[in-house]
């Protein structure tokens, strides 16, 4: 397999600079048609490529201009977090609709397109992070495949999130694993005894559901017991600060869903002057390193209350997932309906058996939430005491679950086992009805 790109970066990232933890000597290029800036070389998150590269697999790489009489040719797409190429087009508010995402296939070279019509290369699209309307991104592809005239089988997709016969990449595992590999270390042991907290819930960016969370937590003074963070940002790349001016503080957060909380709109306001909330002294890029742990969060808090990207899609588990999957941490997720369950596909144990975990199978997302942060005030008002004699119980799902994430699981070699077409588990041409 040969991974195709467009263009090489036109420099090299400064290592501190927000997302740029991904640049590998071997990873030179830019991602094709998306994910990052090509003029800076910032390269997209949740980059498939990138991961590949730094688990030291043996692939080889050429430039589209370079390429002659070679076969097996793989081109990724990315589309995520934005365009390139189309960023500055006048309707680019309207191309990131999910179902006009069909319209990067237009950028593509067209000595691509011919290299794929001869089948010698196949297209990737792969979505990392979560997002909405996979099945409207799936339903314009496939318009847009037969308007090309490329094969459905030439054309994979692969996503970051557990989407029906979609190939799922567990992008977040794998760049989590590949850090504490080959940088930080993990917590080394299951922290018996009495611990400082009894919780931490870290949120970053305000959110319908991560906001409905915190603020029951802290109504009830809970807070106090826990590593508790609320920065009030609405996006990344905001700094951390009062984002709204006051006096005209909105009611509803910016999200990916619309869901009314019916929150007392004083509670909020109540919340937001008292804010930000803070956990520690860490700095607006150290806060965005999703490698990046502090070490009293996981072995000095019982759980990890965990306020999941989103809960009206599919199931999506990012690094907040697997953090502390990785440092011994027994942990809710307020997240999408299965995301335990996904979990459980993939290998590792929860704790069913020992606290309600009925919210993972919940299918309004409103109820799912409310279940679980129930779930989560009754874990903050356990004794310290109950807390030590749990964790004594929770001991050997934990080890399980660190050593099932350090294990050899063929992430790699079933991916390419699927490009190859010979994973028919991952078959997504079974609902094509241009196949």
């Amino acid at each position: 397999m040969i991974f195709v790109f467009d263009n090489v970066l036109h420099k090299v990232p400064n290592e501190g600079d927000l997302r740029t933890g991904f640049y590998e000597e071997k990873s030179q290029y830019t991602s094709n048609i998306a994910s990052g800036q090509a003029d800076d070389g910032i390269l997209g998150h949740g980059s498939l490529f990138i991961d590949i590269f730094k688990s030291k697999t043996e692939f080889k790489t050429i430039l589209t201009d370079n390429i002659t009489d070679e076969t097996d040719l793989l081109y990724v797409i990315e589309p995520w977090p934005e365009f390139n190429g189309i960023k500055e087009k006048k309707d680019y508010a309207n191309i990131t609709h999910p179902h006009n995402w069909s319209r990067v296939l237009d950028f593509i070279p067209e000595k691509i397109l011919q290299l794929t019509k001869d089948k010698r290369l196949t297209i990737l699209l792969h979505i990392p992070e979560f997002t909405t309307g996979l099945h409207l991104i799936r339903e314009a592809m496939n318009n847009k495949i037969e308007t090309l005239k490329i094969l459905p089988s030439q054309v994979k997709f692969i996503s970051g999130m557990k989407y029906d016969s979609w190939y799922y990449w567990p992008g977040f595992e794998y760049s989590q694993l590949l850090n504490y590999v080959h940088g930080d270390e993990t917590i080394k042991s299951v922290k018996l005894g009495r611990r400082k907290k009894k919780f931490t819930c870290l949120n970053r960016i305000d959110k319908g559901h991560r906001r409905y969370v915190a603020i029951n937590l802290w109504k009830l003074g809970l807070e106090k017991v826990g590593y508790f963070s609320y920065s009030f940002a609405r996006t990344v790349y905001e700094k951390e600060q009062y984002i709204v001016k006051k006096g005209v503080l909105d009611k509803k957060p910016y999200e990916f869903n619309t869901i009314d909380w019916n929150m007392p709109y004083d509670e909020w306001t109540k919340f937001y002057e008292m804010g930000p909330w803070t956990a520690d002294t860490l700095t607006v890029k150290e806060h965005n390193n999703h490698w990046h742990i502090e070490p009293q969060h996981y072995n000095d808090a019982y759980w990890n209350y965990v306020t999941e990207t989103g809960i009206t899609s599919h199931p999506f588990l990012s690094e907040k997932t697997f953090k502390p999957i990785a440092n011994f941490q027994p942990f809710l997720i307020m997240g999408d309906k299965h995301s335990l369950k996904l979990l459980h596909d993939l290998g590792y144990q929860t704790f069913g058996d020992f606290i309600d975990e009925s919210y993972d199978n919940i299918e309004n997302p409103e109820t799912r939430i409310k279940a679980a942060t129930q779930q989560a005030i009754n874990l903050a008002k356990m004794s310290h005491k109950k807390h030590i004699k749990l964790m004594e119980q929770l001991k050997p799902i934990l080890e399980h679950n660190q050593q099932h994430f350090f294990s050899s699981k063929n992430r790699i070699e079933n991916f390419v086992k699927y490009i190859h077409g010979s994973n028919p588990a991952y078959n997504w041409l079974k609902d094509c009805k241009y196949a």
